[in-house]
């Protein structure tokens, strides 16, 4: 978007327009932003009503849909660590690391799930710190810390909820996929 803004100019296509499509020119504006918000939705975002969405939880499989919480939970207990361990890859702005470290290790969480890194440090290896460290924080308030357990398993496995879609695909095709991920009865109760 702030290439976009910065260019002052752009090209965009009219879909159908014509067998070549028809391209036009278009002429950014801030208020583009706005449409552009209710498109893309970031990991967190400020709400209209004055709160934080965190979006991560709701895109869990429903076993594990207090998981994030319970992370965030007791990260927040453990700022300050949290906060260490980000600056021991380089990744806390605040602290002389980069924000593009983090960006590039998004990316590459995207594109690798837990077999991806941040830097040279793998990915997998952050998430069992941060899990630990959300553990830790976790202990002196209650059961919470079980909730932690699916985020474990998946550190143990090395596998990510879409890891686990795609093995579930290649045995056995897109019916299967939807017999594993569809929302049983059973499971809500």
């Amino acid at each position: 978007m702030r290439k976009y803004l910065e260019r002052g100019i752009a090209q965009g296509v009219v879909p159908g327009s014509s067998e070549n499509d028809t391209k036009i020119d278009l002429l950014p504006e801030p208020v583009d932003l706005y449409a552009l918000l209710g498109t893309v939705w970031h990991e967190a975002r400020l709400t209209g009503y004055g709160t934080v969405e965190v979006r991560s939880p709701a895109n869990q499989p429903l076993d594990s849909i207090t998981s994030v919480a319970a992370l965030v939970l007791g990260l927040s207990i453990k700022q300050e660590e949290a906060e260490k361990l980000l600056e021991k890859y380089g990744a806390w702005k605040d602290k002389g690391g980069r924000y593009e470290v983090l960006q590039q290790a998004r990316l590459s969480a995207i594109w690798n799930g837990l077999q991806g890194n941040m830097g040279n440090v793998s990915l997998l290896r952050i998430a069992d710190e941060m899990v630990q460290l959300a553990d830790d924080g976790l202990r002196g308030i209650g059961e919470e810390s079980k909730h932690l357990d699916a985020l474990r398993n998946r550190i143990n496995y090395e596998k990510n909820p879409s890891d686990i879609v795609v093995d579930v695909y290649q045995r056995g095709g897109i019916r299967a996929v939807v017999d594993h991920t569809k929302i049983r009865m059973e499971n809500l109760k």
